[in-house]
């Protein structure tokens, strides 16, 4: 009997291995996968299948299939799944080395927190897995811990397993384990190297929920690989890299002599492994494909005009040159819009959140020629900034609640659970200063209600329950 069966792994979503994130990821890259609202979904170790029941809510005619060892995650997802109503997606109890030519092709097969954790030759065997079972344009996603920067990582985990190696239960291991936590985070450490590091990381592992820490750095398989040893293997299984399936640009800010290093290198597994090394990236989430699949990044336009973009998007007053201005997201980053086309195009983005606009309209907007291809890279630096996202597929968010409000089931089922799932599958949480009230009100936004008789049911008044309403559209909760 393993850690999982005693003790449940804390609810998570994955929002990377989102079919249309890695579809749009694909799409940048020249690979135009399989549609990821009518796609076949393999999550291999999905626990209790949490991040497949938001990706089957959001899209409806998608499958979607898990397969996880541990019983008790798969029954208690089977549960959710069933309170969903989710026909679309199915979970398994069984080991991912019987996953094969019964099973048929997928679009996309994913698997985070697994790589990492597993015996050799499993790790082989999901690598199996995505050669044989991935479909010809079909993606992939693998996470793993990474080196150098899991050297830190893996210091700590010694240190938790000397540490802990008396207690003969899990519950006991993962409160011993939390006693040397809080010993190595006691102020005032040492000013060193050594004591930095090594505080940093312990505040990292503190942060996760109680239970994250048992299986995540003091399980029995823990490994870490350098980028080049990761395609390495890919290349083995007749796979290969895509990108990272993050959007943030990891050359943004590194100085002008390693910025330009990076762009002379021909070697792009070799460039990969270099921005590890400049910033000691301790863990990694890789979109894949078949060999042969990938043809290179698209030119800006055409890029964007196959995509759809939203954002939340802020007006934040004039530039540093004459004709700039400055826009921003809610939360953080900017980018300054040299041009008026690109700054219509902002203002109408923050005027229709949370709906999408149509790549190829804004396009249009650029006239054609260099000026869409301008306005293209613009709306790609946003994206990498996190000012804007870009889709392959729009989600299905509203802008104004209708006379009756309804929240998605979904979220309106996982209120009590301190998070919800977003309909364009982020995971947002409700907990902290001005969320309860949105965590009490949430199941009763169900569709038969009327704003007056929510306000009586919630004990607000209406004008509080409109502004609370608004802050569900922008969360992306609301549906038509």
């Amino acid at each position: 009997m393993s850690a999982y069966d005693n003790i449940p792994y804390p609810i998570y979503l994955s929002d990377e291995m989102y079919p249309d994130h890695l579809a749009t990821k694909a799409w940048m890259h020249g690979i135009e996968a399989p549609p990821p609202n009518a796609s076949r979904v393999l999550e291999l170790g999905c626990g209790a299948g949490w991040s497949l029941m938001a990706f089957g809510y959001a899209l409806p005619q998608s499958q979607f299939y898990g397969i996880d060892l541990c019983e008790p995650d798969i029954r208690r997802g089977q549960e959710w799944v069933e309170r969903l109503g989710l026909t679309n997606v199915h979970l398994r109890a069984s080991d991912v080395m019987e996953v094969g030519e019964a099973d048929g092709q997928f679009d996309y097969v994913v698997a985070h927190g697994l790589f990492s954790w597993v015996p050799d030759f499993v790790r082989d065997g999901i690598l199996a897995i995505c050669r044989d079972r991935l479909a010809p344009n079909g993606i992939g996603y693998l996470s793993f811990n990474a080196l150098p920067g899991g050297h830190i990582r893996l210091m700590l985990r010694e240190m938790l397993l000397v540490h802990t190696r008396a207690q003969t239960s899990d519950q006991g291991r993962i409160e011993q384990a939390y006693r040397l936590l809080q010993l190595l985070t006691e102020p005032p450490m040492p000013e060193s190297v050594y004591h930095t590091a090594l505080q940093k990381a312990a505040e990292r592992f503190a942060r996760q929920p109680r239970e994250q820490i048992l299986f995540d750095e003091m399980s029995p398989e823990n490994h870490h690989y350098y980028f080049h040893e990761f395609a390495s293997l890919l290349a083995q299984y007749g796979l290969d890299y895509v990108d990272d399936a993050g959007f943030a640009d990891p050359i943004a800010g590194l100085p002008p002599k390693v910025q330009a290093l990076f762009a002379r290198m021909p070697d792009r597994i070799a460039r990969e492994q270099y921005i590890d090394f400049f910033h000691g990236r301790g863990f990694r989430s890789a979109v894949i494909c078949r060999q042969g699949s990938r043809r290179g990044w698209k030119a800006a336009a055409p890029m964007a005009a196959g995509l759809h973009f939203a954002g939340p998007t802020k007006y934040g007053g004039p530039g540093g040159e004459p004709g700039e201005q400055t826009w921003r997201a809610l939360g953080t980053g900017e980018i300054s819009l040299p041009d008026a086309t690109s700054q219509r195009v902002f203002a109408r983005l923050a005027e229709v959140w949370p709906h999408c606009l149509a790549g190829e309209d804004l396009m249009a907007l650029g006239g054609g020629g260099e000026e869409a291809e301008r306005l293209a890279i613009t709306l790609y630096s946003a994206v990498n900034a996190g000012i804007i996202r870009a889709y392959r597929h729009a989600p299905a968010c509203i802008r104004t609640p209708g006379e009756r409000p309804r929240a998605s089931a979904l979220a309106r089922a996982q209120a009590d659970q301190g998070f919800v799932s977003t309909l364009a599958c982020d995971a947002l949480t409700l907990s902290g200063t001005g969320k309860e009230v949105l965590r009490q009100l949430l199941p009763l936004v169900d569709g038969t209600r009327t704003r007056a008789q929510l306000a009586e049911a919630a004990g607000h008044s209406e004008a509080k329950i409109e502004e609370m309403l608004t802050q569900l559209v922008r969360m992306e909760v609301m549906e038509a």
